[in-house]
């Protein structure tokens, strides 16, 4: 969960900054995807990929830490992908606020 939330609110925070960007667009098209793509299907997509063909991950164990990585990749997806969507909203809601609209039109630079 942790990580989830250390990849998830950047990502979220940037895709909002830059709204309407090919980062924004990429950023939506993850979140769609984390949400909607069954976890078991991603799964197996990534041991063809990552196990089977490029030989990069083992299938299956549980000896090392290597074999931890397929399996939280597949379960923090789904988090990663909420968690994002909702710092997006919240950030873009925020930034149509009019005390940040009166921040733009003062001149200052930190907020875009």
């Amino acid at each position: 969960m942790l990580m989830s939330i250390i990849i998830a609110i950047p990502i979220g925070v940037i895709t909002a900054v830059r709204k309407d960007s090919i980062i924004d667009i990429i950023g939506k098209i993850f979140a769609v995807l984390g949400q909607s793509m069954p976890l078991f299907l991603l799964g197996i997509v990534l041991i063809m990929v990552f196990s089977v063909k490029l030989g990069w991950f083992p299938a299956a164990g549980n000896t090392s830490l290597k074999h931890y990585i397929l399996p939280s990749i597949t379960l923090g997806w789904y988090v990663v992908a909420g968690i994002m969507r909702l710092t997006r909203s919240a950030m873009l809601d925020t930034l149509g606020e009019e005390y940040i609209k009166l921040a733009r039109i003062k001149g200052s630079q930190k907020i875009r």
